[in-house]
């Protein structure tokens, strides 16, 4: 395991061989399965799965609470948990919310922003 001494890790739940870059930033309550990357700047909130032979490229910011902003006749509702099956590529800049089941092999371009509830979405392979 490779883990920068300038990243935030407050989980223990991490598999083998993974790598967690400088300024990322994994809160409690995640799971890192084997052979995961979390690339500088990325930040996983608590409630995210992230299975094996996932990488997540810098500034990616997975769990991320929806806010209506007043824009919304409802208050959001959603559950604290984010799954990412084995083998994705989550891009640069990408925001993944509350409530998102990523499917295996899912390429998540860069600056994508996915809200939920989504399952198995967008699985293109590779």
């Amino acid at each position: 395991m490779a883990v920068s001494k300038l990243a935030v890790v407050e989980t223990d739940d991490i598999g083998s061989n993974v790598s967690i870059g400088e300024f990322a930033i994994v809160r409690k309550d995640v799971r890192l399965g084997d052979n995961v990357i979390i690339h500088p700047h990325a930040i996983v909130n608590g409630g995210a799965d992230i299975a094996a032979g996932v990488e997540v490229f810098p500034y990616t910011l997975i769990g991320k609470e929806p806010k209506g902003a007043g824009a919304t006749a409802r208050t959001p509702s959603f559950t604290r948990a984010v799954t990412i099956g084995c083998n994705c590529s989550i891009g640069p800049g990408a925001v993944i919310f509350y409530n998102v089941n990523i499917g295996a092999n899912t390429l998540l371009g860069d600056g994508a922003s996915v809200r939920g509830p989504v399952c198995n979405w967008l699985a293109v392979r590779y």
